[in-house]
């Protein structure tokens, strides 16, 4: 009996949100069975609770991370998603355009704690994917996770490419660090910010500037088959999926077939469940199709994807 995604045990993939203020992305919503979700953010003005709407469930711990344990002022901001541990850098941010989004409103003290120190209290055994989007702070939560990061698959991380926040770390910091712990960059993608506009010879031309992004990290799926775990492997799949990365996902599940891994009942039904994603992708396109003439939907969907993290160009 063919069972695809009603096989695969619920609450599964532990998804860890850091900074979790603009909720969970859609792109998790064909696996909301599968995922257990913890989200983390010290600010008491984020509406973290937006996504009921799209089924999930979860639990909200309301605690700054970084790499060590005590109290830490949060800067809150005019723009709320630019409130962070870190100070604002005015020199820069003077540069560009709508600086006043950084306009500290008030500081506040909040408990800060190590992501390690976390899940160690709160008898979560482990991190599958962990998604970090906190003005700054990003390196500083990566350091206090050290033991957490054994076992994660996956990340999705803001960087910076300039010092938005004083001192912060910037992508290149990130980047070396994640490497030294076994993750791939696998996607990144970047936003530009225009200068203040300074009318010269009646040109109205802005000039961008790389300014910051987001990036994708994995484990290499060679990574995940080393393991030799075929509960690992469920979890790796998912979280590629999620991606986009289908053709990473049938890699892994054929080799680990080959090497004895996983039963034939279970490559059977990880295969069904990963039928059953490529057809609700391919309904979207379908759907669409029924509105709108094929030219113009190709060209929509290239230019949705070219704004969309994972294997979707």
């Amino acid at each position: 009996m063919r069972m695809g995604i009603n096989y695969i045990d619920k609450k599964c993939v532990i998804l860890v949100d850091v900074g979790a203020r603009g909720g969970i992305d859609p792109r998790w919503r064909f696996f909301k069975d599968q995922l257990e979700l913890i989200l983390f953010d010290a600010d008491p003005t984020a509406q973290v609770i937006s996504d009921n709407e799209l089924g999930f469930s979860y639990t909200i711990i309301p605690i700054a991370l970084g790499k060590k344990i005590g109290d830490v002022s949060l800067n809150i901001c005019k723009g709320p998603d630019m409130s962070s541990i870190y100070e604002p850098n005015y020199c820069i941010l003077d540069q560009w355009e709508k600086r006043e989004r950084f306009n500290i409103i008030k500081k506040i003290m909040v408990p800060l704690s190590t992501l390690d120190s976390q899940l160690a209290q709160k008898n979560i055994p482990r991190i599958d994917f962990l998604k970090i989007d906190t003005q700054g702070s990003e390196l500083d939560i990566l350091e206090g996770a050290i033991s957490a990061l054994t076992d994660v698959i996956g990340l999705e991380i803001e960087v910076e490419f300039i010092e938005m926040y004083l001192d912060q770390p910037l992508f290149s910091d990130i980047d070396r660090f994640l490497k030294k712990h076994g993750f791939s960059l696998y996607d990144l993608h970047t936003r530009t910010w225009n200068y203040k506009l300074v009318k010269k010879s009646g040109s109205q031309r802005k000039n961008s500037k790389l300014i910051w992004g987001d990036a994708l990290y994995f484990k290499d799926p060679e990574e995940i088959l080393s393991k030799k775990d075929s509960n690992l492997l469920k979890r790796a799949v998912i979280c590629y999926l999620a991606y986009g990365y289908d053709c990473i996902a049938w890699y892994c599940v054929k080799n680990a077939a080959d090497y004895g891994i996983i039963t034939p009942n279970e490559y059977q039904n990880i295969t069904d469940l990963m039928q059953e994603w490529e057809k609700k992708q391919n309904r979207i396109f379908i759907k669409l199709l029924n509105y709108f003439p094929k030219p113009f939907i190709s060209s929509l969907l290239k230019l949705l994807n070219c704004k969309s993290l994972g294997n979707y160009k």
